[in-house]
């Protein structure tokens, strides 16, 4: 491998993968943490099911570097591959009623909420009075579809267009989602905070 090796970006490196293997080194260092996060906050899965899809998702990302077209974003391409992976292990597995686990280093319902509510103050009262782990047991809840267009936008912090390219959806969509999925959330933490009778 060349000495200046590690300054390639992702797309130049995508290129020579076919003459030199040894390259995807340097995208599995880059990816690991990313990609592992976001199986987590999608999936809940932890520990060696979480490894498990995301060594699946190197090995899918390499088998199909040559269909990887270098003058899109390499970042919205792996996440695409990783969503679909995680999503075909959990319906393989039925893991959809499990709930999603976040790490609290990366995870604080303030930090999110300002996010989510940036641009929506709608639900902002039920959000804010809602204590944190009733928003992670209602992230949980809501629809598949749902919890990821929200990880993606509030979490993985990409935009729109990269949504759209990660999902297979139009933009439009995208934007049609989120403000969906904003209300399923509301609705969720609504109802895991009325008394149990």
């Amino acid at each position: 491998m060349e000495q200046n090796a590690p300054q390639l970006s992702d797309e130049q490196i995508m290129s020579r993968i076919t003459a030199e293997p040894d390259l995807y080194g340097i995208i599995i260092d880059r990816y690991t943490d990313k990609l592992s996060r976001y199986i987590k906050r999608v999936s809940g899965l932890v520990g060696d099911e979480l490894d498990d899809v995301l060594q699946d998702v190197f090995v899918r990302a390499y088998q199909k570097h040559t269909s990887f077209d270098p003058s899109l974003s390499f970042n919205s391409w792996i996440y695409r591959i990783c969503h679909n992976t995680t999503i075909n292990y959990w319906k393989k597995n039925r893991r959809y009623k499990e709930g999603v686990s976040f790490d609290e280093e990366t995870y604080t319902k303030s930090g999110f909420l300002d996010h989510v509510l940036a641009d929506d103050t709608t639900f902002e009262g039920i959000m804010r009075d809602a204590d944190i782990a009733i928003i992670r047991d209602a992230l949980g809840g809501i629809k598949e579809k749902y919890r990821s267009i929200l990880v993606l936008r509030f979490f993985e912090e990409l935009d729109y267009g990269q949504i759209s390219d990660v999902l297979k959806i139009p933009p439009g969509t995208v934007a049609t989602n989120i403000h969906r999925a904003k209300k399923a959330l509301a609705k969720e933490v609504t109802l895991l905070e009325q008394p149990k009778k």
